[in-house]
């Protein structure tokens, strides 16, 4: 009987200690071996975690896109320098200025209209259309003021500093893959920027070439500018000497009675798609 209780007091007094220090194991898990606790490793140095991936990837991109964007744009202007002569003689924006410093509007034209719906079709040989109406200007533009336009053309790209740059093999590897993603995104950027660039100058000038062809015809009415001198304005505090206002008083306007047109072969204005793009 003694032997009996000192067992149960015991398995009683095992049980206590087990539950006051939390120590429960199931019947189906393994303790660990001598070997694997002498050979407790921490997590590899050239592993990368989550939070760093994508601090490491969302960096690369934006510093790899605009990279690419301003070596693509550099890359555009060297060429363009290489052929400002040419562009110069292409694109002589002054030519066209009329009276008063008026840069004219921009008028496009489309040839073989058809449009057809389940009731009808309509059909044109020519459309004329303005899209950008006339305004005063100083100094007329320069195929620069359309090409170099959205383009980076210096190499001012800031790099990350210190923790954010990559610290192992396995960050740079993150590191140099978003890099070359968004140096292409970048690069691809520079050239979709650049094209319609150029297809707006080419747009623009012979639109402004076409109304001055419209203008001889009389298909299209001039623009009208008035202008005022007075050797002196202003108030009590503040005078201005040999002032002059000029202004746009009516814009062109296309005609629609036919009967006033001069209808004569005129050349300089190419359609639509046919400027020689340099």
């Amino acid at each position: 009987m003694n032997t009996v209780r000192s067992l149960s007091v015991a398995l009683a007094l095992a049980l206590a200690l087990a539950a006051a220090t939390g120590v429960a194991r199931a019947d189906n898990v393994t303790p660990p071996t001598l070997n694997d606790v002498l050979q407790l490793k921490g997590p590899s140095a050239d592993q990368v975690a989550d939070l760093r991936a994508k601090m490491l990837t969302t960096a690369g991109r934006t510093v790899g896109f605009r990279a690419g964007l301003a070596n693509h744009g550099l890359e555009y202007k060297r060429m363009l320098d290489g052929r400002a002569a040419v562009l110069d003689t292409m694109y002589q924006f002054q030519t066209l200025l009329g009276p008063g410093g008026v840069l004219p509007p921009v008028i496009v034209e489309a040839r073989d209209s058809e449009s057809i719906n389940d009731d009808q079709m309509r059909t044109a040989t020519r459309i004329y259309k303005i899209i950008r109406p006339e305004k005063l200007v100083s100094v007329p533009p320069t195929w620069r003021d359309y090409l170099y336009t959205g383009l980076i053309l210096n190499g001012d790209i800031a790099l990350p500093e210190g923790d954010a740059r990559p610290k192992n093999k396995a960050e740079m590897a993150v590191w140099q893959a978003a890099v070359r993603e968004g140096w292409a995104q970048g690069q691809k950027e520079a050239t979709a920027i650049f094209e319609a660039n150029l297809n707006r100058l080419t747009r623009d000038f012979n639109g402004m070439l076409r109304y001055s062809i419209l203008l001889k015809q009389h298909i299209i009415t001039p623009t009208q500018v008035a202008e005022s001198h007075r050797a002196v304005t202003g108030d009590t505090i503040e005078i201005k000497l040999d002032d002059r206002l000029r202004r746009i008083t009516e814009k062109a306007k296309l005609q629609t009675d036919p009967s006033k047109w001069h209808l004569k072969e005129a050349q300089g204005a190419p359609a639509e798609g046919q400027a020689v793009k340099p």
